[in-house]
């Protein structure tokens, strides 16, 4: 492409990033002070363009514009992926059904902040908050504030500064500092469609880690961990019906490595598959060491085991007290921890559950929405999964030999 054409392109793409950014400034941020801020980055920003434009009626060769151009385009990109869309803002301050705000989603604005959570416990009765944060800062580096749990004592999320840096942190670990925890919560998706024939089993064996070894070669991802949405059992059962196909868990390594699968799918054989968010909060485990729902004793954040049969604290192995029922899930008497139908913690938890997965859900359709080319035209990344089925696999063959199997969307910078 001609260096005046691929100018005059650049152009008109700043123009509408210009007119985009303004737009999205005075919907969005409306008498805030930010929007001050941004809009008088505009103005010179337009002066560049007009004169860029002169410069190029000048310059045959181009070469200072075309790179001026590149790092306009850079900065106008950042900007508009800073400006919150007015829903948006308002999306993320929406409860669940049967859920409401908690003191520290209403303080932070929501659920969007970047944060990690830590379980600190205090050195002393008398130990400050300025000594708190200070235990903090020492912890992670960088730290910005805290946002303090309002029901389970010591637990506080951690501010960081962006999703590269929590991502490091969840993977590495924090500094050694006493009596500072890091809560990890592993970063799942599902995949659907997946032929239950496939040799994945509930542990972590050579076959697991021969799935994962194929898949992330094929879909430039890094998952950690596979296993089946089901129970052993109920694998077997579904493997006896009718169907033949089902979903499985992945763990990926960071953040943006979920958010990417679950923009893009997953390859795997020759079909692609969609990916869909997941959290361990919307399977129905209930955990043996607090007998509460949505979690497992692995990642559980209790300090303490309490027992299924009465509620006290110690494992319920060493209960001595047989006749006495009160749920440790719910505080309630006349119940053990397990029986579902009388237990309040388990009937909140279904609440919680549905809102969480219509939360899910929701993230996933968000993530769904980057547009790919065909080279000709673009389409919502969603109708690939309605076309029939020989018009896929054409496209999935024109990808693969004409884009290699890494990240087909960025053909939409090559069209």
């Amino acid at each position: 492409m001609p260096i005046r054409s691929l100018s005059k392109h650049c152009f008109k793409k700043i123009n509408e990033h210009v007119k985009n950014t303004i737009q999205g400034v005075r919907g969005s941020l409306q008498d805030h002070p930010a929007s001050q801020v941004i809009l008088a980055e505009l103005e010179p920003v337009e002066q560049l363009i007009q004169a860029l434009a002169r410069k190029e009626k000048e310059n045959e060769q181009g070469k200072g514009s075309r790179t001026d151009l590149g790092l306009i385009m850079m900065h106008l990109d950042r900007i508009e992926k800073k400006l919150p869309t007015a829903n948006a803002s308002q999306e993320a301050l929406k409860p669940g059904p049967g859920e409401k705000p908690t003191w520290s989603e209403v303080a932070a604005g929501g659920k969007n902040k970047l944060t990690v959570e830590v379980r600190l416990d205090p050195k002393d009765s008398q130990e400050t908050e300025d000594s708190r944060w200070q235990r903090i800062k020492a912890a992670i580096p960088g730290a910005r504030g805290i946002i303090l749990h309002p029901r389970a004592k010591g637990k506080i999320s951690v501010v960081i500064l962006s999703v590269e840096r929590r991502d490091h942190i969840l993977n590495t670990g924090i500094e050694v500092v006493d009596e500072i925890k890091l809560i990890r919560r592993p970063r799942l998706a599902m995949v659907m469609g997946i032929p239950l024939d496939t040799p994945i089993t509930h542990s972590n064996s050579p076959e697991n880690q021969a799935w994962i070894k194929e898949m992330n070669a094929k879909n430039a991802v890094k998952i950690k961990r596979v296993d089946w949405l089901y129970s052993k059992s109920k694998l077997e059962e579904l493997r006896r019906s009718p169907q033949n196909k089902g979903s499985v868990i992945i763990e990926l390594a960071t953040e943006t490595e979920q958010r990417k699968v679950v923009q893009d799918g997953l390859l795997f054989g020759h079909f692609w598959h969609s990916v869909k968010m997941w959290d361990v909060s919307i399977k129905a485990n209930q955990c043996y060491k607090c007998w509460k729902w949505g979690h497992t004793q692995s990642i559980c954040n209790s300090p303490v085991k309490y027992c299924g049969r009465c509620a006290n604290q110690y494992p319920t192995n060493e209960s001595s007290n047989k006749e006495h029922m009160k749920c440790a899930g719910c505080k309630k008497e006349g119940h053990r921890a397990w029986m579902t139908r009388e237990c309040l913690a388990y009937k909140q938890f279904i609440q919680r559950k549905r809102g969480n997965e219509q939360r899910l859900n929701e993230a996933t359709k968000s993530g769904q929405a980057t547009t790919w080319k065909t080279g000709w035209e673009q389409q919502p990344l969603a109708l690939y999964e309605k076309l029939p089925k020989h018009m896929a696999n054409a496209l999935f063959l024109l990808r693969t030999e004409v884009l290699g199997t890494r990240d087909w969307l960025s053909h939409a910078t090559l069209a």
